[in-house]
């Protein structure tokens, strides 16, 4: 009975090696859909911007806060996408993260189809237009709140 064991052991462990490099190649192609804006034929562009979220109290203030995020095929910003690159304001870090999930966009293009781009988009407050919404002391990072 001993012989056999091995035998078999080896079949699991060959078995479970190519699950793991199924998954691994799954993950890999679902890297290479989401493109860099510089990789796309025509690279996604910013349509508008419904809604300014500020911090509370800071109304009328212009920092610039830059962020990285993934604007997906319909031209909607990925939320759990969204990261911090620079700011010159931190405590505008959240507001813009809101407003950049309130902007619109027409999408990327590669071979005339629309894909998903990773993009790095400033967030302007010197250039806001539109509805300015207030953020109360106490918000949840991924919800934004109803103006």
């Amino acid at each position: 009975m001993r012989p056999l064991a091995t035998p078999v052991l080896l079949v699991m462990l060959v078995g479970a090696l190519s699950c793991l490099q199924a998954v691994s190649s799954t993950a890999a192609k679902g890297n290479e859909q989401v493109l860099r804006s510089m990789e796309a034929d025509q690279p996604p562009v910013l349509d508008s911007v419904q809604t300014w979220y500020y911090p509370q109290g800071k109304v009328g203030q212009t920092p610039t806060v830059v962020l990285q995020a993934i604007i997906d095929f319909a031209g909607r910003v990925e939320p759990g996408s969204i990261r911090v690159v620079s700011t010159t304001d931190s405590s505008f870090n959240v507001a813009a993260r809101f407003t950049l999930m309130a902007a619109f966009y027409h999408p990327a293009k590669a071979q005339g189809s629309p894909v998903s781009t990773l993009v790095q988009q400033p967030i302007n407050y010197a250039r806001a237009n539109g509805r300015v919404c207030e953020l109360p002391q106490v918000v949840t990072p991924a919800v934004p709140p109803k103006c």
